[in-house]
């Protein structure tokens, strides 16, 4: 079982148990590493694979989450506006635009939103799969 103070796993840390505690120099200094190194990478390999002319890297499955924020910010504000054009109809119809229209509009274009772009993750994987048969010896 691994042993835990102030909800950090000290099983997990290089070396075990930590003797300055979470908040000692030395776990601040880890701590700074782990955020900035793989980060760094990422951004690297992004701009890396959006300049490969050969396409070998897909781009669009990194831009997924990024796409998905956007979509769900213009779903927000789209709910937004028939809240507000409700309101500027009358006080019934605002409460009905605010209670009943917005969420619907709101839960319609996110969940359209992410089954849309779940199929472009699913295209890529199977793209990657198919690759990966492709480059297997025969037998």
């Amino acid at each position: 079982m691994a042993r835990r103070h102030g909800g950090y796993d000290y099983d997990t840390v290089p070396g075990g148990y930590d003797p300055q505690g979470p908040r000692g120099p030395g776990r601040f200094r880890q701590r700074l590493a782990a955020l900035r190194s793989p980060r760094i990478g990422e951004a690297r390999d992004f701009f890396t694979a959006l300049f490969d002319f050969r396409f070998d890297v897909p781009v669009a499955t990194r831009l997924i989450r990024g796409l998905y924020a956007v979509i769900i910010a213009l779903a927000a504000l789209w709910a937004l506006g028939i809240v507000i054009g409700g309101f500027s109809s009358g006080v019934v119809s605002g409460l009905i635009a605010l209670l009943i229209v917005a969420p619907l509009v709101f839960v319609a274009l996110t969940a359209g939103g992410r089954i849309a772009l779940e199929l472009v993750v699913v295209l890529f994987r199977i793209g990657d799969d198919l690759r990966e048969i492709r480059n297997r010896p025969r037998r």
